[in-house]
This record gives C-alpha cells, sequence and structure tokens, in this order.
C-alpha cells in the first residue's frame, strides 16, 4: 500500500527547532520530562526529525495511558513543537486522556489496534497494566488481575473499536511519523502485523524510530516482533532500561545515532521523588556541568525563587545524561552560527 494522496496533519509540517533557544530548551526539558527514557532518546530522535522519511516532529503513542503519566512523547511536544497521534483503548485511561486539564494538544483517539476494524473486549481498569483479552501474556495477565477489581463504575471488561494502525494513522493525518512508541500488554504482534500487512519494505514502513515493550514474558511473541521490525529495514540498537520498563529501540540505518550513551547497556537508576508531580532523573551518565548550564542554575533559581541553585545543580549533574547534554551544546554552537 503506497501512502500517496494521505491527508497530512496541518501540526505535522517541519517545525522550526529554534523556537526556544538552548536555556529554554534546557528548562523544558527538565520540567516536562517524565521517565528516563524520553531524556536518553532525545538526541535520536531529533536526529530523526532532521534525517528521517517522515515529517519531521512526529509521532504516534500506542498506550497512551493519560497522555502525562510516563509519556515517552509529552517532552517532544512541549519543548520541540512536535505533534502526532496518542492512542488508548482503555476507556477509563482514555477518559482521563480527554479529560485531563493538562492534557496534550494532539490528536487523542479511542481505540485498540486490530486486524481487522471491529471490536475487541478490554479491561475497562488497571491504569497502566489494562490490556486487551486474549493478547496478553499469561504470566501478565495473573501478575495484575487484583488491579481490575476497581473501575470507576465502568464494567471491568469493555467493548471498544478497534482497527490496523495504518487505518487510524491516516485518519488522524498522520501516515508517516519519526518515532513509535509501542506500550500495549501484550498486543505488540498484533499491533506490527497490521503495520507489515501494508508496510513490508524500507520505502513503505511508516516509521523511523520504533521503540517497542519486549517484557520477556512471550520470549517467542518477542523474537517474531523484533524480526518483523527489522524485516522492514530497521536496525536494533542498545538503550538502557529503566526501572520497570524492558524495550527495544530500532532506527533506520542512514539515521546516526548520536547518543553518547548508545553503546552504554547497563540498567538505568531508580528516580527519587522530587516532589508530587514531577520525577529527578537518576544517575546516569555523569558529566561536569559545561559553562552555559552554569548559566542556565544561576537564570532557574533566579526565575524559579523556591528551588535554589544548589538543588537545580544536583538535578543536572545527577539526572541529566550526557546525551542532553551533548545535543544542548551542539545546539548553542547552531543557534550561535545563525547569528
Amino acid at each position: 500500500m503506497a501512502w500517496h494522496g494521505a491527508r497530512e496533519h496541518p501540526a505535522a509540517r517541519l517545525p522550526h527547532w529554534g523556537h526556544l533557544n538552548t536555556t529554554q530548551e534546557l528548562h523544558c526539558v527538565l520540567q516536562q520530562s517524565r521517565s528516563n527514557e524520553d531524556i536518553a532518546l532525545l538526541p535520536l530522535l531529533l536526529a530523526a526529525a532532521r534525517a528521517g522519511k517522515a515529517p519531521s516532529g512526529t509521532f504516534v503513542e500506542i498506550g497512551a495511558f493519560d497522555g502525562q503519566e510516563g509519556s515517552q512523547t509529552l517532552l517532544l511536544e512541549r519543548c520541540f513543537g512536535w505533534r502526532g497521534v496518542l492512542i488508548e483503548a482503555s476507556p477509563q485511561n482514555y477518559g482521563r486522556l480527554r479529560n485531563n486539564s493538562r492534557s496534550r494538544e494532539t490528536v487523542k483517539i479511542h481505540s485498540a489496534v486490530c486486524e481487522e476494524k471491529g471490536e475487541v473486549t478490554m479491561q475497562a481498569g488497571g491504569g497502566t497494566v489494562a490490556g486487551v483479552v486474549g493478547q496478553m501474556a499469561t504470566s501478565f495477565a495473573a501478575k495484575w488481575k487484583t488491579a481490575h477489581k476497581s473501575c470507576d463504575g465502568l464494567p471491568c471488561l469493555a467493548a471498544v473499536p478497534c482497527q490496523p494502525l495504518p487505518a487510524i494513522m491516516i485518519e488522524a493525518g498522520f501516515p508517516r511519523v519519526n518515532f513509535l512508541s509501542l506500550d500495549v500488554e501484550g498486543a505488540e504482534e498484533v499491533v506490527m502485523k497490521t503495520v507489515m500487512r501494508t508496510a513490508g519494505t524500507e520505502d513503505d514502513f511508516p516509521f523511523d524510530v520504533v521503540m517497542v515493550e519486549i517484557d520477556h514474558r512471550n520470549r517467542t511473541k518477542d523474537d517474531r516482533v523484533v524480526a518483523m521490525i527489522k524485516s522492514a529495514g530497521l536496525k536494533q540498537i542498545p538503550i538502557p532500561q529503566a526501572p520497570g520498563s524492558r524495550n527495544a529501540l530500532f532506527v533506520r540505518p542512514t539515521i546516526g545515532d548520536t547518543r553518547p550513551s548508545a553503546t552504554v547497556t547497563r540498567p538505568l537508576g531508580h528516580a527519587a521523588t522530587a516532589n508530587s508531580s514531577r520525577l529527578m532523573m537518576p544517575l546516569f551518565l555523569r558529566s561536569d556541568l559545561s559553562p552555559y548550564i552554569q548559566r542556565f542554575i544561576s537564570g532557574e533559581s533566579h526565575v524559579r525563587p523556591s528551588v535554589g541553585k544548589a538543588e537545580v545543580a544536583h538535578r543536572l549533574a545527577s539526572g541529566l545524561p550526557k546525551a542532553l547534554a551533548t545535543y544542548l551544546e551542539h545546539s548553542e554552537v547552531q543557534h550561535s552560527s545563525k547569528h
């Protein structure tokens, strides 16, 4: 199936990366990061936006939950002007995504993914561990069965609409995107099958970078998912694992992996709570603070008196991956050369 003639969402047009200066970018990233992984991926994703085949600055996140907690794309949207599609199948979770006053300025879709348009039976409760009945690993379903006893007044099993992922993307106006984040509690193989039916080659494949949950509860299924993505021409590259997640990362060979952490495979450390609304980023790759970050520390403590210089310095030195520091140093040079 060709992608020619598909409607492009207006927000999918090329964004201007310079809408924030270097200091503002760093400030935004510190405020909007929801995980260790979103920052560690940042240089790779920005490279994909520059060199990928999809419209620059676009994403699809499947298993979006409420669009905030654990989001892999919030930082991209708010700090770098990315746009895309948030897909959530759970009725309870989609209600949070739709009604959250801090929710996302992007396309939100209530749907599961299946091979033919129709309906599937979905666990209505369970928060981030809700899944489609029959698609979750048996051990996963058994582990989280108590999470589905309370469903906020909804039936704990509900029929939800479903259709192939390419169809959802086309209807949303994003037939190709730079980044696919796939976390669907065991349904990863179903999702990828719907993609591969219409995009079996690298030219047809609609994603530049794919991050997919590989939980090792069904290794045979995991192997099939990895094989499908590789068969479309993407290569698997290292990704440090954050607590509570097991992901595999794939990228088009033409996109350079600029992450200084690209060869690091040790796990990311556990996050410590900084306050009720934000997680401190953990120790990942310690690096010296560059002069412009020192300037940011002064500016941050001035703008937000409640955050002292020592606290900001700790967040940066102990929590900020070297990957982000490297990107921002490069960005600062680019900004300077344009003036």
